[in-house]
């Protein structure tokens, strides 16, 4: 009888299912909160020692997704020898950005298309000149980069046209540079 106890009890263990102590299933790291970054645009204009800043824009553009930003106003440009000096022109700016963070900086591809309002002389077009720059670049977060400047002898007025890129954390404020 004894043995036959201990072959039941043998048996019973063997076809027993396994008990394992419970575990907890991992917690899922929470998600990053999706970042922005606000993007800068300041266009200058200069003759001789005279320097004006035309354009400062601001935008916020969300992290790995292509945005627009336009701007567009009518502005009085002086003509020598019109009526009344001069006349209003549709003028304005627009940025075309894909920005996407990469730690601390930003790799940007950017159009950035503007018409300056300035003064033109006697026989030019009525046409104010227009400024098309497009490129990809690497931008410190918070450190502006001059993209493009017209310092062509004789060119009239010189242009100069800078970008920077914050990248903002949650809670908009700007993410330090390095």
């Amino acid at each position: 009888m004894r043995n036959a106890c201990f072959l039941l009890l043998a048996t019973l263990l063997v076809a027993a299912p396994p008990c394992y102590g419970q575990q907890k299933a991992p917690t899922p790291a929470p998600p990053e909160a999706p970042q922005n970054v606000q993007i800068d645009v300041m266009v200058r204009t200069g003759e001789g020692e005279k320097i004006q800043v035309i354009y400062r824009v601001s935008g916020v553009f969300g992290d790995g997704a292509p945005q627009q930003l336009n701007t567009g106003r009518d502005m009085f440009v002086e003509l020598p020898g019109a009526p009344a000096g001069g006349n209003y022109r549709l003028t304005g700016l627009s940025l075309n950005a894909h920005p996407t963070i990469i730690g601390h900086s930003v790799l940007l591809a950017f159009k950035v298309d503007f018409t300056l309002p300035v003064s033109r002389q006697p026989g030019d077009k009525n046409e104010p000149p227009r400024v098309q720059q497009e490129a990809t670049t690497i931008l410190e977060s918070g450190t502006p980069l001059t993209i493009f400047t017209s310092d062509s002898p004789g060119q009239s007025p010189r242009i100069s046209v800078e970008l920077t890129a914050t990248i903002l954390t949650t809670g908009r404020q700007p993410h330090p540079p390095r």
